[in-house]
C-alpha cells in the first residue's frame, strides 16, 4: 500500500479532473440532449449524431498536439486550463445554439478547447506516481468518468426536463469549472515531481511512431470504441423507443454507471496481477455478451444486458493508459497517448454515427448492436494475441 499511500492525493486529484472532463460531462450527457434537441429544430437523429463527427474532428486535430503541450509543459497545468475553457464552450452551447450549424461550430470549439481536459493529462500523473500498482490506481482515477455515468444522468435529464437544455448546458459548464479548480488545488504540487521523471528530449514523436505497440493497440482501442461509444451515446435513446420516459430511461443509464465502476475498480486490480491479454480478451468478451442480450430486446433482460455492458464501457479509455503506460517510456506517455487517442475519438465518433444511421435504416438498434457484439469480439481477439505473455520487466516504465 506504499505507492497508495504516497499517492492518494495524485489518486483523488486525478479522479476529480478526469470527473470534471470532457470524456465524463459531455459524452455521457450528449444523448439527454439528443431527444430535446431532436425536438426542437426538427433534425433526424443521424444529424443529432452529426455533432459527435464533429467532436471527432476536433480531438483528431488536437490530441496529437495536446499530448506534446503534456509531455513539455505538464499534465497538470494543461488539464487545468483546458477543462476551465470546457466549462466556458458548455455555457455557449447553452447560450448561442440557434441551429444545426451553430451547434456543431460550437462543439467543434468545445472539442479543442476542452482536449486537454481528457484523461490524457490526468493519467499522466497516474502513470508517474505508480507502477507497481498502475492497473489499480488507473482503474479508481478513471473511475472519475463516473461522475458522468452514474451522478449526471438521472440529475440532468430531470434538470433538462423542468428548466429546458439550454440551462442544462449552463448547468454542466459550472460543475465543470468547479471540478477544474479543484483538481487544480490537489495536484499543484505535482508538476515539478513530473519533470523529473522526464528525458530532456524535445521531442518523442519519432520514437513513438517507430514502437509496433503503437499499431496494434490503436487497432484494439479503434475497434472497442466503436462499440462502446455507439451504444453509450444510444442508450437513453434505445430505453425510451421501448416506452420509458426520458427521466426513467436517465435513471436506468445510471446502471451502466454503476457497473462501468466497479467493471473499472476489478479490471485494474486483475491487470496487476494476471497476463493483461487474458483479462483484456475476457472483459471485452462479456461486454460483447451484454450487446448480444439487448439485442434479443427482452425487456426483463435489460438489466442483465445493462450491467454486462457497463461492465465493459470505458474499458478502451482505461486500457488505452494501462498499454500505452507498459509500452512505452513514461516520457512519452503524452506523446504516445495522444496519438492513439486520436484513433480512439475516430472509433468513438464513427460508433454513434454509424448507430444512428442503422435506426435510420431499419427503424430499430437491432443492426448496431450486432455489430458493437462483433466488434468487441474482435478486439478482445488482438488483446490475446498481442498483449499475452508479455513479460511485466521488459515493459517497466523505467526501462
Amino acid at each position: 500500500m506504499g505507492e497508495f499511500t504516497k499517492g492518494r492525493r495524485w489518486l483523488l486529484g486525478a479522479f476529480i479532473g478526469i470527473g470534471g472532463g470532457i470524456v465524463s460531462l459531455y459524452f455521457y450527457s450528449a444523448g439527454l440532449f439528443l431527444g430535446p434537441l431532436v425536438d426542437e429544430f426538427g433534425w433526424s437523429r443521424s444529424q443529432g449524431s452529426l455533432s459527435l463527427v464533429i467532436l471527432t474532428v476536433g480531438l483528431v486535430i488536437a490530441a496529437p498536439v495536446t499530448g506534446q503541450m503534456v509531455d513539455r509543459f505538464g499534465p497538470v497545468r494543461v488539464g487545468v486550463v483546458s477543462a476551465i475553457g470546457l466549462g466556458l464552450s458548455f455555457a455557449m452551447l447553452g447560450l448561442f445554439t440557434v441551429g444545426l450549424i451553430s451547434f456543431a461550430v460550437l462543439v467543434l470549439v468545445l472539442s479543442i478547447v476542452g482536449c486537454g481536459s481528457t484523461p490524457l493529462s490526468y493519467n499522466h500523473v497516474v502513470v508517474t506516481h505508480f507502477v507497481q500498482h498502475r492497473g489499480l490506481a488507473l482503474g479508481l482515477a478513471m473511475s472519475g468518468v463516473g461522475v458522468g455515468a452514474v451522478v449526471m444522468p438521472p440529475l440532468l435529464s430531470a434538470f433538462i426536463e423542468q428548466y429546458g437544455w439550454r440551462a442544462g448546458y449552463l448547468a454542466l459548464a459550472t460543475v465543470t469549472v468547479c471540478m477544474a479548480l479543484l483538481a487544480g488545488l490537489l495536484l499543484r504540487s505535482s508538476e515539478a515531481q513530473i519533470k523529473k521523471m522526464h528525458n530532456k528530449s524535445s521531442s518523442q514523436l519519432l520514437k513513438v511512431l517507430a514502437n509496433p505497440a503503437l499499431y496494434t493497440i490503436s487497432a484494439l482501442i479503434f475497434l472497442a470504441s466503436i462499440a462502446v461509444l455507439g451504444t453509450t451515446y444510444h442508450f437513453v435513446a434505445m430505453l425510451t423507443d421501448r416506452g420509458m420516459t426520458l427521466a426513467e430511461a436517465g435513471s436506468f443509464a445510471g446502471l451502466l454507471g454503476v457497473a462501468i465502476f466497479g467493471g473499472r475498480i476489478i479490471t485494474g486490480f486483475l491487470l496487476d496481477i494476471i497476463d493483461p491479454g487474458i483479462v483484456i480478451a475476457i472483459l471485452l468478451a462479456l461486454s460483447a455478451f451484454g450487446m448480444g442480450v439487448l439485442w434479443l430486446g427482452d425487456n426483463r433482460l435489460l438489466y442483465i444486458g445493462a450491467i454486462l455492458v457497463g461492465f465493459g464501457l470505458g474499458t478502451e479509455a482505461d486500457l488505452l493508459a494501462f498499454l500505452v503506460g507498459r509500452r512505452f517510456h513514461v516520457s512519452q506517455f503524452g506523446t504516445a497517448y495522444g496519438v492513439i487517442f486520436s484513433i480512439h475519438v475516430i472509433g468513438g465518433g464513427f460508433g454513434p454515427l454509424l448507430g444512428g444511421f442503422l435506426f435510420d435504416y431499419s427503424g430499430s438498434y437491432e443492426s448496431w448492436l450486432l455489430f458493437a457484439c462483433l466488434a468487441m469480439v474482435t478486439a478482445g481477439v488482438i488483446a490475446l494475441v498481442t498483449e499475452r505473455g508479455r513479460p511485466r520487466e521488459v515493459c517497466a516504465v523505467s526501462g
